[in-house]
């Protein structure tokens, strides 16, 4: 197969606000483009899935609501295809979301100082990664919160959540090649569906929080090679389907108000992330 020239754009340690540095991948081979794929299937899905970035609390019902953006680290090992594993590299991929939630039905109260039992809150997600080289691509969420107690006093705040989120992307290369333009076409897309369970305690004006999560997702893509006319000289296709298991903690500093939150999430494989973001709502 003629050789296809990839550039992934990766922001290096330091410069997540500025110029990002480049590292070159070559494809020789179909099999290396499915070890690309089999490489950042897991990562994107814990990208686009997130970290909470929010203590377990729901709202309380309408009119609350809250609205925030952050941004996440995930550190991933990777190795250029068609090379030995041992030459893998250390990266970092970045990403930015902006998110909300807002309160649907304020819960059931019991007795006095234990109440929020089956709340719901209503989430969003809307993100995207910063790598200008592949058009940022974005990425969407929405999801529902359902609260099995809410803090107040010496009670501590129990919920659990679920959200779909989608990813969608279609990218085009071209290399030359002994003279001669090479093209390829990817088309990717994913779907994920995450469940989360958050216990978090507020202290002051300081909520520690910890959770465990579970992404399920389903990831296709379809690949072809073409000539400068258009002709496709080779295709293929692409699936993968598995469940992540994550767990992370944080902590949120702020009220009702304004409130800053950071976060740290481990995931299978020995993934990292690590997450900061502000919100405001009442």
């Amino acid at each position: 197969m003629k050789k296809i020239l990839f550039v992934l754009a990766l922001v290096a340690p330091g410069a997540f606000l500025s110029l990002p540095a480049q590292a070159q991948f070559t494809f020789t081979s179909e099999a290396d483009v499915r070890s690309l794929l089999d490489q950042i299937t897991g990562p994107l899905t814990l990208t686009i899935s997130g970290g909470p970035l929010s203590t377990a609390n729901t709202l309380g019902g309408l009119p609350h609501f809250r609205l925030g953006g952050g941004a996440q680290l995930l550190g991933l090992g990777f190795h250029q295809p068609g090379k030995p594993v041992s030459d893998t590299e250390k990266i970092l991929l970045p990403s930015l979301a902006f998110q909300g939630k807002v309160g649907v039905f304020p819960g059931i109260r019991v007795a006095p100082g234990v109440g929020g039992i089956l709340a719901v809150d209503g989430l969003y997600r809307l993100g995207y990664f910063p790598i200008k080289q592949l058009d940022n691509p974005k990425y969407y969420g929405v999801g529902a919160r359902v609260g099995l107690l809410r803090d107040k006093g010496l009670v501590p705040a129990l919920s659990g959540s679920v959200m779909y989120s989608t990813f969608l992307k279609k990218l085009e290369f071209s290399n030359e090649v002994s003279g001669v333009t090479v093209y390829q076409v990817l088309t990717y897309k994913m779907s994920i569906v995450s469940y989360r369970a958050d216990f978090s305690k507020r202290l002051a004006l300081f909520t520690p929080y910890v959770g465990l999560g579970l992404d399920d997702f389903n990831a296709t893509a379809n690949y072809d090679f073409r000539d400068a006319y258009g002709v496709i000289h080779q295709n293929g296709s692409w699936a993968y389907k598995r469940m992540l298991k994550r767990s992370y903690y944080g902590a949120q500093l702020g009220g009702a108000g304004f409130a800053t939150t950071l976060e740290l999430g481990f995931a299978e494989g020995g993934l990292i992330h690590f997450g900061a973001g502000m919100s405001v709502g009442f």
